[in-house]
């Protein structure tokens, strides 16, 4: 079978509880501690298809997660734990999926929906403090100089400044910069 010969079929969307319940089998699977890998595997073990066909169902699949995680956002009271297990569930699959790109980089990750590529995230600031607010005794014990600080009745790290210092070349033992990938379709 060939890429040519796969039909997309448009089916009725699904009712919500039907899909919450699929999505919430899907997570109490991974919560088992069972590997994204093996959870998902079924959708993926045609070997008949082609690259593009299995791009096409990665690029599909993490559509409707996506799609589902929106849904979950909108009922965000109701739906905050599925809302944290669908988050995980893209987080691991993202990562699969790149580490499977950044393994074959020969391979032209591209099907009829779209092409995967990995992308670097602009870099953001990593402190030791994370992204809690500082006590006067902090800033002070650490040596952090002032201009790195907005004040306000507590104290916060100005990752702006903290930023631009960074790339300046300067060192903070309590700073770094880290860069992130995220997954993207290219259409």
């Amino acid at each position: 079978m060939s890429g040519s010969d796969l039909t997309v079929i448009h089916k009725p969307k699904v009712p919500m509880a039907f899909a919450a319940s699929a999505m919430a089998e899907l997570c109490q699977r991974l919560d088992d501690g069972e590997a994204p890998n093996e959870a998902l595997v079924l959708a993926f073990k045609d070997t008949e298809l082609e690259l593009g066909g299995a791009v096409d169902r990665r690029i599909v699949f993490m559509s409707m997660i996506e799609s589902a995680i929106e849904d979950a956002k909108k009922a965000r009271d109701a739906w905050s734990d599925q809302a944290k297990k669908l988050s995980k569930a893209y987080e691991a699959f993202e990562a699969n999926t790149i580490g499977i790109i950044e393994s074959h980089p020969d391979l032209p990750f591209k099907g009829d929906l779209g092409k995967l590529t990995v992308r670097k995230n602009p870099p953001s600031v990593v402190t030791a403090f994370g992204d809690r607010d500082l006590t006067p005794s902090e800033i002070y014990a650490n040596a952090i100089d002032s201009g790195f600080v907005r004040t306000k009745t507590t104290y916060r790290l100005d990752k702006d400044a903290i930023k631009d210092a960074l790339k300046s070349g300067a060192v903070l033992e309590w700073a770094k910069l880290e860069q992130g990938q995220a997954l993207k379709v290219k259409k």
